[in-house]
């Protein structure tokens, strides 16, 4: 009712200005064409750049929210209506006066004023109504986070206030953090002087880390119950700092012959991911998928030093190896997106949040950029309010509820991707969420981050497990087959393809195992650490080096 309130108020405005543009000029013949023109351009100049706008929403930016019909319907009965008015008005009769000169300037002044305050206050008291709304959304936001947040811990047991201790200590050497510094460089040696120097000087940021892992919980301090972009945690990146240095560390100790300790390292990069996926934010869980990534491919590196079965039996690899952790985290963490996404509706709700929190989102290729970043904010508030953010909302969950579901279904990445392509198609062709869209990720890109986590699961698995074969055989396996059954009943499957067992490539100097990846054809394994990034090669799965004095044994006779 108050849109429609709101669209005859501004028609009869216009109207209402016409006729007393109409009646001035047949009480002043000198001015008749300019009144004329006042009373044809004043419509134009404030409904056509709004048809404009409308019609780039809908056909340019795809945000179909079909306020053109309504714009434009404003537009063409004006402009009619005022042409009527102006031939009706300045038609001389009899007495050779216009009949305008008869209208009363007072009661035309009177009514144009009315219905200009008619639809100000209807458009204030639907922006009133949607602030207050902003408490629920608000709310809403507030519940979904607290349901999910970690779980409290105090100092003494809480991961969180050790990592901050270990982060801010890395921070400190800005020699550990340049390009050419072993924690960065993956082709570093760790066996070097260099990264020698480096534990040397962390050897009580090791300590605290290794510390950090005995506690159950990580509670980082932040209000939980208001999601907002300082949420997007900058010790993140800290975090992975930190897994770089156990990396390191665990790769020194394999070299030194200290593989206890090695595995104590590569233990504590996988409960440090732990850590960093409690808290339920996408960012969060992908950063987490990437640490654990770390602490596997590390294992890859530590396990051709591996001489005894004791040095196995003596780490639990059954948490370091969980093959459901990944799609765990994701939905988990889509629900955090949601809370997030309404959170920031909300601000915008009640005026608390500007547009300028969109500006690190925006690309520059992307026509949204110069609407988001240059027009709405100068026609921001009321009217974004009123006849943007409740529909914006709307299909935002609507969107994130879907990709929730399908995130928590068990079906193939095939179908996955098929079921992904879909939706993303059709956001894009049916676009309702303009402003709030700008939040919404590639779930695409994070499917495939869950599923190459998976990946990297299973091929650390087989890899464990011909490792057990290694020694009590003193050779490695050419054929996953020689492992079954006794080191494991079946071979394990390729995530990324439909009842298809991982695949395995043996060189000279590496024994890969591994999958087709996203695009579903063999690349002949791996790339390796230094390889071209154009050859298109996208398997995913672990590699060791091969023990020169060990000998590949052969499935044939």
């Amino acid at each position: 009712m108050g849109y429609l309130t709101f669209w005859l108020s501004v028609v009869g405005a216009f109207l209402l200005w016409t006729a007393l543009c109409t009646s001035l000029a047949s009480r002043f013949p000198r001015m008749r064409r300019l009144l004329v023109c006042v009373s044809i351009a004043s419509p134009l100049l404030v409904l056509g750049p709004l048809v404009v706008a409308a019609g780039y929403f809908e056909f340019v930016l795809r945000i179909d929210f079909h306020w053109l019909s309504y714009v434009f319907s404003a537009m063409t009965l004006t402009l009619v209506g005022s042409i009527w008015i102006l031939r009706k008005g300045l038609t001389e009769h009899s007495i050779h006066e216009p009949e305008a000169a008869t209208w009363s300037l007072r009661g035309l002044s009177l009514a144009t004023a009315m219905f200009i305050f008619s639809g100000s206050m209807t458009l204030a008291v639907m922006d009133w109504n949607m602030r207050q709304q902003a408490v629920h959304v608000r709310d809403e936001s507030r519940g979904i986070m607290l349901s999910l947040m970690p779980q409290f811990a105090p100092p003494h047991r809480n991961a969180a206030r050790f990592y901050l201790q270990a982060i801010a200590r890395m921070d400190a050497d800005l020699a550990a953090l340049q390009e050419s510094s072993p924690l960065v460089d993956p082709l570093a040696d760790a066996f070097g002087e260099s990264a020698g120097n480096l534990l040397l000087r962390h050897a009580e940021t090791l300590r605290i880390i290794r510390h950090a892992m005995t506690l159950d919980n990580c509670w980082f301090d932040r209000d939980w119950s208001r999601p907002s972009f300082d949420m997007l945690l900058p010790e993140i990146q800290g975090c992975r700092n930190l897994a770089r240095l156990l990396s390191l560390s665990a790769k020194r100790h394999a070299a030194e012959g200290q593989i206890s300790e090695a595995m104590i390292d590569i233990a504590c990069i996988k409960r440090l991911a732990d850590h960093v996926g409690f808290e339920p934010l996408l960012i969060c869980s992908l950063v987490s998928v990437a640490i654990d990534t770390t602490a596997l491919t590390t294992l890859a590196s530590v396990l051709p030093s591996v001489t005894s079965l004791k040095e196995i039996d003596a780490v639990d690899f059954f948490h370091i190896i969980n093959t459901t952790s990944g799609r765990c985290l994701f939905v988990r963490s889509f629900l955090g997106e949601e809370a997030f996404g309404l959170s920031m509706a909300a601000g915008f709700l009640d005026g608390t949040l500007g547009f300028d929190v969109f500006a690190p989102l925006l690309s520059e290729d992307k026509p949204s950029t110069l609407f988001f970043s240059r027009w709405l904010p100068m026609s921001a508030g009321p009217f974004f309010r009123v006849f943007f953010n409740a529909q914006e909302i709307a299909s935002y969950k609507s969107l994130v509820h879907q990709f929730q579901k399908l995130s928590a279904q068990p079906i193939s990445f095939s179908e996955l991707k098929k079921q992904t392509t879909r939706l993303e198609k059709l956001f894009l062709e049916n676009n309702h969420s303009g402003l709030l869209g700008q939040l919404i990720p590639s779930f695409q890109s994070v499917f495939n981050a869950g599923y190459r986590s998976q990946t990297f699961q299973q091929a650390a698995y087989a890899l464990l497990a011909a490792t057990r074969y290694r020694i009590e055989n003193n050779s490695l396996p050419n054929s996953l087959d020689l492992l079954k059954p006794e080191y494991f009943s079946e071979i394990p499957p390729d995530p990324f393809a439909d009842k298809t067992p991982l695949l395995l490539r043996v060189t000279p100097d590496h024994w890969s195992v591994y999958s087709v990846g996203p695009n579903g054809v063999d690349d002949g394994g791996p790339p390796q650490l230094n390889a071209d990034q154009s050859s298109g090669n996208d398997d995913v799965g672990l590699q060791m080096t091969t023990n020169s004095t060990f000998k590949l044994k052969s499935t044939g006779p």
